[in-house]
């Protein structure tokens, strides 16, 4: 990758990182302003969710930090906060050089508008480049106010290139009382396609979003959350009270590839054939004293949805019996699983407990490389 791009890269990684993990002040992008000037809007990072868009994503990592089975699992094992701070060193290095904590992470959201891009004949090509067309954006919720200028200094010496990021510095700007950074984003066809980095404090947080131009500019002029009501239908049919959720509209012929390795496998094979028919995938989860769980598949017909459904549940019928020999390493929440079909859904809900936890960290007990 040419180093004019990296930045605009290690930007991607940080979101990342942060939605698989679940200060100082910024100046101009202060929740205050001059007399006279209108007050600054609020900010939600579901604002860069249209109604539509092939994946669509969204977790809310402080009400799941707060919950009653958070603080269980926190009294509990007072020593996992310190095996999640070995989990990742970049993302560790990015904390203490702006001085965060892994729970100042509030909340998170990532929209893509299309996914057509991976069923063509490139498909497996280096993913460097955007692909043409695609727009997306994410949007960072984090408690406190964190300064720009720390974030930028560490991304720069990351790259081990010094002064690397002043072309991005110099593109600054202040748009609804947000600084706005220009990165270069290129695409398939068009290697100068660049996007927009914002930054803005308001009421006690610090917000980032990146994305596409109209996309970032959009959520910071709107001041209020995303609708997704229309163009959004395995949202709506997912858990209606939840922390996160994620939605996956998939383009026909995109899971082809995939029916020729499932074959290959015994246990799978009756459910090979049907992947070609999947249509969309959703995934749920709240989390109150326990963790509500729930996975849908979206097939193009319900007689799909019924087959696998029939077939998930024999594979579920025969673990259970295999697990027979040793109850004892049976998870707790595999009582509560249940697989169904509804219409066209194939839907799988589980509840984990207190008592999945425990399991686990006996487990990783025994076998120490299972948290590495």
């Amino acid at each position: 990758m040419k180093e004019q791009y990296r930045q605009s890269y290690l930007l991607l990684l940080l979101f990342a990182a942060f939605f698989w993990q679940g200060c100082g002040p910024s100046g101009k992008n202060s929740s205050s302003t001059p007399s006279g000037e209108p007050p600054p809007k609020p900010v939600f990072v579901t604002s860069i969710l249209q109604p539509g868009s092939a994946v669509q994503g969204y977790i809310d990592l402080k009400a799941a930090n707060e919950s009653d089975l958070a603080r269980q699992i926190r009294k509990a094992f007072p020593d996992q906060d310190k095996q999640m701070e070995n989990l990742n060193k970049e993302l560790q290095g990015f904390l203490k050089a702006t001085g965060m904590q892994i729970e100042d992470i509030a909340e998170l959201a990532v929209m893509v508008s299309s996914l057509e891009s991976l069923t063509g004949e490139d498909s497996d090509k280096e993913l460097f480049s955007l692909p043409s067309g695609v727009t997306f954006a994410a949007a960072l919720k984090v408690t406190g106010e964190v300064d720009l200028e720390s974030i930028l200094n560490f991304i720069e010496a990351q790259t081990e290139d010094e002064g690397g990021l002043d072309g991005v510095r110099d593109t600054k700007a202040e748009f609804e009382h947000a600084t706005l950074m220009t990165i270069p984003m290129p695409d398939e066809q068009d290697e100068n396609r660049t996007g927009l980095v914002a930054h803005k404090v308001f009421d006690g947080f610090t917000f980032f979003l990146i994305g596409d131009d109209a996309l970032v500019r959009s959520a910071l002029s709107s001041g209020k959350p995303g609708n997704l009501s229309p163009g959004s239908e395995m949202r709506s049919r997912l858990l209606a009270e939840n922390v996160g959720w994620l939605s996956m509209d998939f383009p026909p012929g995109l899971l082809d590839k995939g029916e020729e390795d499932l074959e290959e496998n015994e246990m799978l094979a009756g459910f090979s054939k049907l992947l070609g028919k999947i249509s969309s995938v959703g995934l749920a989860g709240n989390i109150t004293s326990t963790f509500p769980m729930q996975v849908r598949i979206g097939f193009v017909d319900a007689e799909s949805s019924e087959q696998g459904a029939a077939t998930l549940n024999g594979l579920l019928g025969l673990f259970k019996l295999m697990a027979l020999k040793d109850p004892s390493a049976i998870p707790p929440f595999l009582n509560s699983l249940t697989v169904k079909s509804e219409d066209t859904d194939l839907v799988v809900d589980a509840i984990f407990t207190f008592a999945d936890v425990e399991a686990f960290q006996n487990q990783a007990e025994k076998d120490p490389g299972l948290l590495e």
